[in-house]
């Protein structure tokens, strides 16, 4: 048998990794009652609290953007023309691209 944590090869009758000391009776004891439903149930888990960490990532940095497009812009907007000016006022509104995209 092979550890799974130091990768040793180590023989069936021992209980323990004559390596790092891992319990290779436990981990037999897993391997009889593993049941292959449970495991991709634990993958579709996974994936999916993955894929709503990534949503909450994104969609921060969307709200850090349209912050800080709002504050930046009002900076600028004091030397410019009227027209450009209410163009630049809502550059900001970018920032709900990023934010959108992470809700979904």
């Amino acid at each position: 048998m092979l550890c799974p944590r130091c990768g040793s090869n180590q023989s069936d009758e021992i209980k323990f990794c004559t390596s790092c000391g891992t319990n290779l009776q436990a981990v037999r004891n897993a391997l009889d009652t593993h049941t292959p439903e449970r495991r991709v149930d634990i993958a579709a888990e996974v994936k999916r609290y993955n894929e709503i960490k990534a949503g909450v990532i994104v969609s921060s940095a969307g709200i850090g953007i349209a912050i800080f497009l709002f504050v930046f812009m009002r900076g600028i907007m004091g030397g410019v023309s009227d027209n450009a000016a209410e163009v630049i006022s809502r550059l900001w509104i970018a920032g709900i691209i990023p934010f959108m995209v992470g809700w979904h």
